[in-house]
């Protein structure tokens, strides 16, 4: 592998873990807003549950209230029915008795009462007292029948306003309601885009993490093959420094023999000796 080559892996490793990097702070940022979104949902769905159990309770209030109306109507058609027969009766009274002051007949009755028990008479004004009081009487009992219509009269009157409480408080309750269900719809719609959202970033949490474990694999065996260029690479030093160091010691034997072979020539020269076409050479060397 040339050096052009092994350059271009190292470039290739580079640009993998930079985009390993750049993909990995995507997939976390992705991966957050999933998180935000699911607790979204979840938020939102507690508040849908405690909705729904606020609206059936009011459901059921309403519901207890309407049975309640149901029997409060029933009273007020017996009441309004018990006016109706006693205000006849009452009208029938008032025409005979002309208004006549009931209470001012009660003494009478009783004072005609007293002089029966506390004063002599005889049999026949006894008997003549006796059908006075029994006239006043039956003219008290007229009053009966008139405070009878009375009473009936503040009965239904009770009764209808006690009806149209209750009915004032089921349609305030009812709407409550209403709002409840309202807004429990509108809930569900928001959990609906979210759970939309979700999904749509899941897919694309999925995709990210897939394309996360594609580069981390190629990342992987480029490192692999830049580890075997540096292995190679390493080898290559090696022997290019055995050999430098080979060579070195090469020339350095080399001095050491021609410096010994030059002290043989000089000493050759120095005994007047005859120089050989080899010795000559040595000196040249030395030159």
């Amino acid at each position: 592998m040339d050096q052009r080559e092994g350059n271009g892996v190292y470039r290739e490793v580079n640009e993998l873990r930079k985009n390993l990097n750049d993909l990995e702070r995507d997939k976390e940022s992705s991966f957050a807003e999933l998180k935000k979104i699911r607790q979204a949902i979840k938020d939102k769905l507690k508040t849908v549950k405690d909705l729904k159990s606020s609206r059936n309770s009011l459901t059921n209030e309403v519901r207890v209230l309407k049975e309640k109306r149901r029997e409060l109507n029933e009273l007020l058609r017996k009441a309004i029915s018990e006016v109706r027969k006693t205000n006849e009766e009452k009208r029938a009274v008032m025409r005979k008795s002309q208004m006549r002051n009931f209470e001012h007949i009660k003494k009478e009755i009783e004072a005609i009462e007293h002089r029966i028990e506390t004063q002599v008479m005889s049999h026949d004004k006894e008997k003549e007292l006796m059908k006075v009081i029994r006239e006043k009487k039956a003219m008290l009992k007229e009053a009966g029948i008139v405070e009878k219509s009375y009473s009936a009269s503040k009965e239904a009157d009770e009764a209808r306003k006690k009806a149209d409480g209750i009915h004032k408080e089921i349609q305030k309750k009812a709407e409550e309601s209403q709002k409840k269900h309202e807004s429990i719809i509108e809930m569900l719609k928001e959990v609906d885009e979210l759970r939309k959202s979700e999904h749509e970033l899941s897919e694309k949490c999925s995709n990210k993490k897939k394309s996360l474990e594609e580069i981390s694999e190629k990342l992987g065996e480029k490192l692999e093959e830049s580890a075997k260029i540096s292995v190679q690479r390493n080898e290559r030093r090696k022997e290019k420094k055995k050999k430098f160091e080979s060579q070195g010691n090469n020339a350095s034997n080399n001095r050491i023999m021609l410096r010994k072979k030059k002290e043989e020539v000089e000493e050759k020269i120095r005994k007047g000796e005859k120089l050989t076409t080899e010795d000559i050479l040595v000196m040249q060397e030395g030159e």
